[in-house]
């Protein structure tokens, strides 16, 4: 009986361990306190444009994508992609070879191309060299940095 009662109390620990790591993840739109931001140490850091984005090493809540951290330490979400907007697909696809998407989307209707990378530091190396590929394109890194509403 005793063995029995350790063996659930252990199980129960583990449990609330987990559910408490799983509420710690952070979410887009959540600003990190200097304390969350010290459990992880140094943060891998790119910069997009006139960004510097640093990126959390846990994963997101769905797990696609990475987490990124803003320089007023708010949490975005990346899904790796980058938005080609004003260039054919065929200029798309030539501008794109280095490095290579895992996939290409092109919207004809609209004229864009979405283009997504297997990590976020070909994402942002594939952003410098479409926008020097294509000046005459509007060539963006999509982050979403409010949490997405849940529908009713």
């Amino acid at each position: 009986m005793k063995k029995l009662v350790q063996t659930a109390l252990v199980a129960l620990g583990l449990s609330v361990a987990m559910a408490c790591q799983a509420a710690e993840t952070p979410e887009p739109g959540q600003r990190m306190s200097p304390e969350q931001l010290a459990q992880w140490g140094q943060l891998r850091s790119y910069t997009a444009g006139s960004s510097r984005l640093r990126v959390l090493p846990v994963p997101p809540a769905d797990g696609e994508g990475v987490l990124l951290l803003s320089s007023q330490d708010v949490v975005g979400l990346s899904r790796n992609e980058v938005l080609v907007v004003g260039a054919s697909e065929d200029q798309v696809r030539a501008a794109a070879s280095v490095p290579a998407p895992v996939s290409v989307q092109y919207m004809a209707p609209t004229g864009s191309a979405l283009l997504r990378y297997a990590e976020f530091g070909q994402a942002v190396a594939a952003l410098k060299a479409l926008k020097t590929n294509l000046p005459g394109a509007t060539v963006r890194l999509p982050v979403q940095w409010e949490k997405t509403p849940v529908p009713r």
